[in-house]
């Protein structure tokens, strides 16, 4: 798999949009939201791949298919305390 973020439409009352580069004053949050809508993508793509998958093999995917700087936001993203509930 070719790293690469999917993209995140979004749909108003009259149109469509693609969110594309955000403006700096939104940039952080919109950064967390594409990591969460990135590895959750990811995670249902693995477990729709391998019904057996292990949360050992998903983040070996998640190494393999991203640089080592998006995996290790997609390990800090993990740690946060407030995503175990």
């Amino acid at each position: 798999m070719v790293w690469a973020l999917r993209r995140i439409w979004l749909q108003t009352k009259h149109a469509w949009y693609i969110i594309g580069k955000p403006s700096p004053a939104y940039a952080q949050i919109f950064r967390e939201f594409e990591l969460a809508h990135e590895l959750t993508y990811m995670l249902l793509s693995s477990c729709l791949q391998d019904h057996q998958i292990t949360a050992s093999t998903f983040k070996k995917r998640i190494q393999a298919s991203y640089p080592p700087n998006m995996a290790q936001s997609f390990e800090d993203y993990l740690k946060d305390d407030d995503m175990v509930s």
